[in-house]
């Protein structure tokens, strides 16, 4: 697609006997190249069904996107989908994100483990948009980490540079699904986000952190992790590098761990700043901290096999540089 620009409609009024034309600028999806210019894709929102079938501007914009570029969305509608037509992300180093003082919402009606999102690419940056998954409740992973579509054999081994910034993100089945054990992060940022009602909250088997710095700070986690035993609105698999989870807020998680790790921390974790309120927490963990006014705990770990008897007799806890959390 050359560049192109769709012709601004105009509008015409007559006041005061003079002549005034104002443009009606057409919103929609735009593609920002990094080495200058756009190519305005429209507002066509497509037939969206079951299949790989993609025709919506958004999916047409995200396809044609080069490393460096930057898709945009200049519009407040709703960009509903149906069923197993998220957006494939396959190319390095590009940002999908709403447009300064635009509220675009990406609403699924999924009620299968499907994903807005199939991410087979690092340096990934979503921004600035609204996730809902309310119609088909807890149906939906607003990312996956994968080469294939809904195959946890395709899942990748690792994903760098990921961040996710000022979303939104309304009943979905979890803000990410990937793999444990050698699947990692590197450098992953998840900042100023609000999840309200997520089954599962960061990962619905656990994420595993590698090297350079993973930050998670500045979120609102509202009822996330609340739909069955076991959730955790931050649930993590093994940390190789460092991790830091500082200065979120954990709302209406009672019966469960705000943060859980099912693998032991080998790395560097940072928890601290957080706001855990009230509520009672999770138990039954071999190892608990951060005890809350109602009972139970924020924070669990359930070390690798073999682990749990080292941690009582040596008193061991997570390598950490933790600071005093609020509680």
């Amino acid at each position: 697609m050359q560049h192109l620009r769709t012709p601004h409609l105009l509008a015409v009024s007559v006041a005061a006997g003079l002549l005034f034309v104002a443009p009606i600028v057409q919103a929609g999806v735009v593609l920002m190249h990094a080495g200058g210019g756009e190519t305005d894709f429209g507002s066509y929102k497509g037939f969206l069904n079951y299949g790989n079938f993609q025709d919506s501007a958004l999916h047409l914009a995200i396809a044609a996107a080069q490393p460096g570029d930057i898709v945009e969305i200049r519009d407040n509608d709703t960009w509903t989908h149906i069923n197993n037509n998220g957006y494939r992300i396959n190319t390095d180093n590009i940002t999908v994100r709403g447009g300064a003082g635009y509220n675009p919402v990406l609403r699924s009606t999924s009620a299968g483990t499907n994903a807005l999102f199939f991410v087979n690419a690092n340096g990934f940056t979503v921004q600035n948009l609204t996730f809902d998954n309310t119609p088909a409740l807890h149906g939906l992973h607003f990312m996956e980490l994968t080469n294939g579509i809904n195959q946890p054999s395709q899942w990748l081994q690792t994903v760098d540079g990921l961040t996710i910034a000022d979303v939104t993100m309304l009943g979905g089945r979890s803000a990410m699904r990937f793999g444990v054990g050698s699947r990692t992060m590197t450098n992953f940022t998840m900042v100023n986000n609000t999840m309200t009602n997520l089954r599962f909250g960061l990962g619905s088997i656990g994420v595993g952190f590698g090297g350079g710095t993973n930050v998670i700070s500045g979120n609102t986690f509202d009822a996330v992790g609340l739909a069955a035993a076991g959730d955790a609105a931050l649930w993590f698999g093994q940390i190789a590098g460092m991790l830091e989870i500082t200065n979120n807020t954990f709302r209406n998680f009672d019966g469960h761990y705000a943060i859980y790790g099912n693998q032991w921390p080998v790395g560097d974790l940072v928890i601290g700043g957080n706001d855990f309120g009230t509520g009672i927490g999770g138990t039954g963990a071999p190892w608990n901290d951060f005890a809350l006014a109602g009972g139970g705990h924020a924070v669990g770990f359930v070390p690798a096999p073999g682990a749990v008897a080292l941690i009582g007799l040596l008193g061991l806890t997570p390598r950490s540089r933790r600071r005093a959390d609020a509680r």
